[in-house]
């Protein structure tokens, strides 16, 4: 049962070609033959903790499986469903929580890069919140996360993972939250209307021209029916907008399970 937590994996073999917000993420000691290989990413689903999950004597089991897939990519993304509040109790569905042994476990078990930005971001408040941000601070360098912010209005900034010679740029947001409350604002979170999908279009252009990076990659918790695995075609369309800003790969989570994936060509207007 604790294989619950466990997220879908998806491997993708990127080939890139081509002043961030500096994440001190460093991958030291390739040659130059290394370092004109492809990137290896793994980009997985929703990992969440259910009180079968945080009571374990044992996270480690959760990853003994994905183990060799994990640790054989450069880059191993996963958006965590949950706060990590130490000071305050464990807690499962609707408002969940869990300690930083839990985190450290799927760290150790290979993830390095964290989407903080979903449905769950602000089931403990801003307490919750402020103390994700710092359990992942503390994680530093070994891990980047986006998502979270440090106070209300300030703008999402996009942090970058230099890795075997290359720069990947990454951003998290949601288009969903449980609880449109105060620590709501502290959430990288687009509504999913015309009008602010527009503003936020011209924002992550924006960051591509202000941050030159070989490969950018976003991060979206979607406003979707959970369990459908249908990909209908009005996230199509929005999937091909947000490549046309310079996006490279949009990642997608929340349904909890295993859906369609394509590569596309678009251009700046966003039609394939």
């Amino acid at each position: 049962p604790f294989h619950r937590a466990l997220p879908l994996l998806i491997a993708a073999l990127v080939f890139v070609s081509g002043g961030c917000t500096s994440f001190r993420y460093e991958s030291v000691g390739h040659s130059e033959s290394e370092q004109k290989q492809p990137l290896r990413m793994n980009f997985a689903g929703d990992i969440m903790a259910h009180t079968v999950n945080f009571t374990m004597p044992d996270y480690r089991k959760i990853y003994e499986s994905v183990l060799p897939i994990l640790r054989s990519a450069d880059l191993s993304f996963g958006n965590l469903e949950i706060p990590v509040a130490d000071s305050l109790p464990l807690s499962t569905y609707p408002r969940f929580n869990v300690h930083t042994p839990y985190v450290k476990a799927a760290v150790d078990a290979g993830f390095n890069v964290f989407s903080l930005a979903n449905n769950h971001s602000n089931d403990q408040g801003p307490e919750g919140i402020i103390a994700t941000r710092s359990t992942l601070a503390s994680m530093e360098p070994r891990v980047a996360s986006s998502g979270l912010r440090a106070f209300k209005d300030q703008r999402m900034k996009p942090v970058l993972i230099p890795v075997r010679g290359k720069k990947v740029l990454f951003l998290a947001v949601t288009e969903i939250l449980n609880s449109y409350d105060a620590a709501g604002k502290l959430v990288y979170y687009v509504a999913p209307t015309e009008k602010a999908r527009t503003a936020f279009l011209a924002e992550l252009e924006k960051m591509r021209k202000e941050h030159p990076c070989d490969i950018f990659v976003l991060s979206i918790h979607l406003n979707e029916p959970e369990y459908v695995r249908t990909v209908n075609s009005d996230k199509r369309r929005w999937f091909a907008r947000i490549a046309g800003t310079g996006v490279d790969i949009v990642w997608g989570h929340h349904p909890h399970v295993m859906q369609d994936w394509e590569v596309v060509s678009v251009d700046s207007a966003g039609k394939r």
